[in-house]
């Protein structure tokens, strides 16, 4: 289920994984890829992760300071959830959506299907494996994660995270990444009504609705989460800060950012290098302001 912005899926180099797009992520991709000092360990091994990680020194290498990075955004759908398998019905993944797509776009050019990978469960190790392969090759650095957390009673937890957990296990894909908190709700205004037939929506049209911590204990268990990817080898991180990304400055994610910081910094790190989405382009990323009354 994707969030309600109606991102478009792109196929990299005509190659076999599927990476998501739209405006907001504009502004986030050139805070992250023009301005910003990256930092990555690249001195990974294969069979990284252990249980309970400790915090680790971090060091930032001068060399490494001003490499402008190419990122991939990856959607996490195309493997089974437990919210999708609720919402629209056992084993639903956007492959679904894409099976039912015609050959041709209304503008007459071919809708691009599965090559190398197929209809890849992106649970599964190899085909993660196989992205991050054909990733590299294709000179893209690493890759941004969609992570949801919708701080939901009903199924607290993560949803759609699945595929980074077997990361953690297996190794797939051997590429730096970050994570990319899509903190909103899904609305079903973009494919119609073809919903489980057993499934009530909370509200008009919103099919999960985006909550926030009532406790500091519920911030705390997102932390603990995220915390073990935030020390792999390869996350990506600016000055020995990992990157969190999140999708739509809002109010009520304010305080959860401030404690994700002051855990972070009783983590090990310097804190969390944060970016925040916008609806609009802030003044400052316009070249041209033209005033729509002129002539």
């Amino acid at each position: 289920m994707s969030p309600w912005y109606l991102a478009a899926a792109l196929h990299c180099k005509k190659r076999n994984f599927w990476l998501v797009s739209s405006l907001i992520f504009s502004t986030l991709l050139q805070l992250i890829l023009l301005w910003n000092f990256v930092n990555t360990d690249k001195n990974h091994e294969t069979n990284f992760m252990k249980e309970n990680p400790v915090p680790v020194e971090h060091n930032t290498r001068e060399e490494d300071n001003f490499l402008p990075r190419i990122l991939a955004i990856v959607f996490p759908q195309f493997h089974q959830d437990p919210l999708n398998d609720l919402i629209w019905g056992e084993g639903f993944t956007d492959w679904n959506n894409l099976n039912a797509t015609p050959q041709l776009n209304r503008d007459g050019f071919p809708i691009i299907r599965p090559t190398e990978l197929g209809y890849y469960d992106y649970a599964q190790a190899e085909p993660r494996r196989s992205q991050g392969i054909l990733a590299k090759e294709h000179g893209i650095d690493g890759f941004v994660f969609h992570h949801y957390w919708f701080y939901d009673k009903s199924h607290p937890g993560p949803t759609l995270g699945r595929p980074l957990e077997n990361m953690l296990q297996d190794g797939y894909p051997n590429i730096s990444f970050c994570l990319h908190w899509c903190s909103s709700k899904w609305i079903n205004t973009w494919s119609g009504a073809n919903v489980n037939p057993n499934f009530t929506y909370p509200k008009k049209n919103t099919m999960q609705q985006q909550f926030y911590p009532e406790t500091d204990e519920q911030a705390i268990d997102h932390y603990n989460w995220l915390r073990q990817f935030f020390h792999h080898p390869n996350y990506i991180k600016v000055n020995g800060k990992p990157v969190f990304m999140v999708y739509e400055k809002k109010p009520s994610s304010i305080p959860v950012l401030q404690k994700f910081q002051e855990l972070a910094r009783n983590d090990g790190f310097p804190g969390l290098y944060l970016t925040v989405g916008l609806m609009r382009p802030h003044p400052h990323l316009i070249n041209t302001v033209v005033d729509p009354n002129s002539e």
